[in-house]
């Protein structure tokens, strides 16, 4: 396992996989490329997880 997936790993197994969402530096070229690579491969996150992580979580931010 990277640094990278044990760092979102601890970040989803602190805060819950209902408090974290991805966030980007567009259109500045910092982070990771494509975007949302880590949590799309990250093998401990489940198809829920995924969702909520990529769009879910955000698009019930603003409530």
């Amino acid at each position: 396992m990277s640094i990278d997936e044990r760092a979102l790993r601890l970040l989803v197994d602190t805060l819950g996989e209902d408090h974290v969402m991805l966030g980007s530096d567009f259109p500045h070229p910092l982070g990771e490329s494509p975007s949302g690579d880590l949590i799309r491969r990250a093998p401990f996150l489940s198809g829920t997880a995924r969702a909520r992580l990529l769009a879910a979580n955000a698009e019930a931010f603003p409530g």
